[in-house]
């Protein structure tokens, strides 16, 4: 079994790559595969440690081959054509298109990638984004499941490595929207707290307030699991609908991807602005802010 590797998984460690792969392989089996040799990387023999390349070719055993086909989740090949209202869908989240790039506002509750539990994650509808291009599109970073907004796509693997690196060493500029019910006790700042023992860093500053709740915007310098929603939590302003971290019993997580600005793979920077989803217009509203956000158009 091959699978070429994915840019936004660049940089992964072999062995936590497998483990998330295929999550009910024990990381004992892991370790005595790539031992034995029968993973590889572009031909060559691996290490655990050793670290994915965006575009390599992964040899799997067969064995992990016939898992994978027992695992809808994570089977690609088992999945059948979108149906043409999937792909008109699909094609309705698109905010931007150019030769090398798309941008998509993605909708709230839906995963970037397949995993346990999840029926449909992106991965699974990018051929509806193929348009004339040769290949589907490449996803080169995340958002959270809950978390809606810009999400950027590359349509060829040179652009997929330029704009995953961007997003890997920290030089996209990202502005997220969140909503609170309670206001932090200074109006900017910035909350640098350790998450899981690694620096983290996020800029804040309060766009509104009323005596409803609290409208922040965002813009986090690193990049860990949940950091907004942990460093607003800590500040003692947690977000809306966080389940999580606010005990909130809310259906929707109040947070979402704004904008983002990068280099190009041509040159130039792009700016990208995803507006908010209808449910998420209906709260901002219900808590005293009345938006009058043009709301970008679909791309065609």
């Amino acid at each position: 079994m091959n699978e070429t590797v994915d840019p936004v998984d660049a940089g992964v460690r072999v062995d936590r790559w497998l483990r998330k792969r295929f999550p009910d392989l024990p990381l004992a089996r892991v370790h005595r595969l790539i031992r034995r040799g029968d993973v590889r990387m572009d031909r060559r023999r691996v290490q655990a440690g050793t670290r994915l390349i965006a575009g390599a070719v992964l040899r799997l055993p067969p064995t992990l081959a016939a898992d994978s086909l027992t695992d809808p989740a994570t089977s690609r090949a088992r999945r059948p054509p979108l149906r043409a209202q999937q792909v008109q869908q699909v094609r309705h989240w698109l905010i931007y298109r150019d030769d090398r790039v798309l941008a998509i506002n993605k909708p709230l509750g839906l995963a970037s990638q397949g995993g346990t539990k999840v029926r449909w994650s992106l991965t699974d509808l990018l051929e509806g984004l193929r348009f004339e291009c040769a290949q589907r599109p490449l996803i080169v970073h995340r958002l959270d499941r809950a978390t809606g907004g810009v999400m950027i796509l590359a349509r060829d693997l040179p652009a997929a490595r330029l704009l995953a690196k961007q997003f890997r060493t920290r030089q996209v500029q990202k502005t997220y929207w969140a909503l609170t019910n309670r206001p932090p006790t200074r109006r900017k700042g910035t909350i640098t707290a350790p998450i899981d023992g690694l620096a983290a860093h996020t800029d804040y500053r309060v766009l509104m307030q009323s005596a409803r709740g609290c409208w922040l915007a965002l813009f986090p310098r690193t990049g860990r699991m949940h950091q907004l929603r942990i460093h607003l939590a800590q500040l003692g302003c947690p977000i809306i609908g966080d389940r999580k971290y606010n005990g909130c019993k809310a259906r929707v997580l109040h947070l979402h991807a704004r904008r983002l600005v990068l280099t190009h793979p041509q040159g130039g920077r792009l700016s990208i602005r995803a507006g908010l989803a209808p449910s998420l217009v209906e709260s901002w509203q219900a808590h005293g802010f009345l938006l009058h956000l043009k709301q970008p158009a679909p791309a065609s």
